[in-house]
């Protein structure tokens, strides 16, 4: 997901957007409320008791000075800052001590607080976000109308679509959406989770229409989809199908011109609560919890995705008849997930028979494609779950006993069909050609048996996709192996050894650990920070300072060998940025410097003790 998208769906981030800028807040309010954002984001649960109790404090003096009628700043612009205070407080809760429970109550504070702002003030924000940000006469006579034609309006960067997101009221519906998904969290909370879904939702439903095809179009499908299935559990089907037609509506069936994306979104729509066997990505609306479906209504619902799924299906159908635009990845997704739907409900003949060879044009097109085909373009698991269910659909057929034996093999059908669907794609891809093949669980075994620590490592996956393309002997893109390599020591670095280091530069001030996160922020990579620091005639004393002072033990290590291991591993990074590793030599390089040789530990190795030392 990308940046623009995740902020659309967080109202923390939305809220902060105003009360951290200048323009709309007195400048020392608005950077304390920076830095307690950035330090809450930054540390997470690794914030250690001390630091707790003074962000909490500083979070005490925010909501004092926010509360401060000498305070000049607008009513709403108040309740805003109020709101967006009483939102950290919960994501505190949340991601710090995981106490779910308060983390709700605060979320639900904090859209009550915005409760208090008028329709006409909503509109009032958005416009000043426009004028401080985008002063563009026809972006703010747009939002000077009852509607905002979306459609004709092309949004020009990040803050357009901020006033968007205010102009719809989003942030009190995310802010209810954050409450629900709380209280699922904290288990036995029904009541309250369909209450702030239900209010979320309502709010994004009393948007404009037009409107729901901006940023409100994610926040409705975020919202629709987990309230729907805490439906399930009630007689409310007619409001269920409402909820399912409504997103479907949106995402798919009410576009004028459907691009791959909004094929993959329908996908995610009739996909969401039964998990088809298929490879997925999940769109960028996708609810943060999934609320299962009761099994009271769950045929019915089933019965409700099928018809989507099969009036979606017509629509590709059609389309390929206009344009023959064949094949995209979603129309094998596609045929995928209704296939599985059909056996679910043990409609065989459908499930036989609806995509056939000599059938449509649409059906040749599906079954023209070679294996090889599929397979490098990864849509092979959908097509082989396709035929392994009609398979199945086609010999049950042939049973007279067949419905009774549905109900004798339900409980291990689910589980062999798995298996046997993984046995046929790993005897597939065994066969490639010209290559040989690398599986990544045998390579992170062999590597955690080597190096039993890399247990502790904080990102061993990019180590393991390193590690895959090394020992591919066909590969020649040697940069991705040094990048696989690199990530894995960045988070490493990261996890502890820097958050050490800020901690101490720091010297307990929120402010100053907040200015420090600035710092590399406008740096981006850490080890490429933390390497101009090593490197500075300013920067290096304190470096030297933090080492003893923090681990005089291992001062020849981080004073001589991290920082010349760095420069050599920060050349090999430079040339893989630029794909000019073309050598397995340079590879190995990078590989011996990061994972070490025999008999003389690696960086990353030395890293992980340091963090279990510090443990112990």
């Amino acid at each position: 997901m990308d940046t623009l998208s995740k902020l659309q769906l967080d109202p923390l981030k939305q809220l902060l957007f105003i009360v951290t800028d200048e323009a709309f807040m007195p400048k020392q309010l608005a950077v304390d409320i920076d830095t307690l954002s950035r330090v809450l984001d930054d540390l997470g649960e690794r914030m250690d008791t001390d630091f707790r109790a003074t962000w909490q404090n500083r979070l005490r003096e925010a909501i004092a000075k926010c509360e401060d009628a000498s305070c000049s700043i607008t009513s709403e612009v108040r309740s805003t800052c109020g709101a967006a205070l009483q939102a950290l407080q919960g994501r505190f809760h949340e991601t710090v001590e995981k106490d779910y429970a308060c983390a709700a109550i605060a979320y639900e504070e904090a859209a009550s607080r915005l409760g208090n702002i008028s329709d006409d003030s909503w509109g009032s924000l958005a416009g000043n976000v426009l004028a401080r940000k985008s002063p563009s006469e026809t972006a703010q006579a747009a939002l000077s109308q009852d509607t905002l034609p979306v459609r004709k309006w092309q949004l020009a960067d990040a803050d357009l679509e901020m006033a968007l997101c205010y102009y719809q009221r989003l942030p009190p519906a995310g802010l209810w959406d954050c409450a629900g998904d709380a209280y699922f969290r904290a288990g036995n909370c029904a009541p309250d989770v369909h209450r702030c879904y239900q209010t979320g939702l309502g709010i994004v439903e009393a948007g404009h229409r037009e409107l729901r095809l901006g940023p409100g179009r994610y926040m409705l499908c975020h919202l629709a989809l987990p309230y729907a299935h805490l439906l399930t559990g009630s007689q409310a089907t007619d409001e269920l199908e409402r909820l399912y037609r409504k997103v479907a509506d949106t995402v798919f069936f009410d576009l004028e011109k459907r691009e791959n994306e909004a094929y993959q979104e329908i996908c995610g729509v009739i996909n969401y609560g039964i998990d088809a066997s298929y490879d997925f990505a999940e769109p960028v609306w996708w609810p943060h919890v999934c609320v299962a479906a009761n099994d009271e209504n769950r045929e019915w619902l089933l019965k409700l995705k099928t018809k989507l799924a099969e009036k979606a299906l017509n629509t590709l159908k059609t389309e390929y008849d206009k344009h023959e635009d064949f094949p995209v990845p979603e129309s094998y997704y596609l045929v995928a997930i209704l296939s599985e739907l059909y056996r679910h409900s043990n409609e065989f003949e459908k499930c036989a028979t609806f995509v056939k060879y000599g059938g449509t044009p649409f059906d040749d097109a599906f079954f023209g494609c070679s294996y090889d085909e599929l397979h490098e373009t990864g849509w092979a698991y959908s097509f082989l779950q396709v035929m392994e269910n009609q398979a199945y659909a086609r010999g049950m057929l042939q049973r007279p006993d067949y419905k009774e034996l549905t109900e004798t093999t339900k409980q291990i059908r689910e589980s062999l069909q798995r298996q046997e669907l993984i046995r046929i794609r790993q005897d597939k891809t065994a066969a490639e050609a010209n290559r040989t093949r690398v599986d990544a669980d045998e390579v992170q075994s062999g590597l955690t048996r080597d190096r039993p620590w890399l247990k502790h490592a904080a990102n061993p996956g990019a180590l393991v996709n390193a590690e895959c393309l090394y020992e591919l002997l066909g590969k020649r893109s040697w940069s991705e192996v040094v990048v696989g390599l690199w990530n894995a020591l960045e988070a490493q670095v990261e996890a502890f050894l820097y958050t050490e280091y800020k901690a101490f530069v720091a010297g307990g001030s929120l402010e100053a650990y907040g200015e420090e996160i600035l710092k590399q922020e406008k740096q981006g990579s850490v080890l490429y920070y933390l390497n101009g620091k090593i490197k500075s005639p300013v920067g290096y004393p304190v470096w030297k300072n933090f080492v003893l002072s923090r681990f005089p033990g291992e001062k020849d290590f981080l004073l001589k060998e991290f920082p010349e291991s760095l420069r050599q591993l920060i050349q090999l990074r430079s040339l893989a940025a630029h794909g000019e590793i073309l050598q397995r030599s340079q590879a190995s390089q990078a590989r011996d410097l990061v994972l070490g040789t025999a008999g003389q530990k690696g960086l990353l190795e030395s890293l992980v003790d340091l963090r279990d030392d510090r443990s112990a």
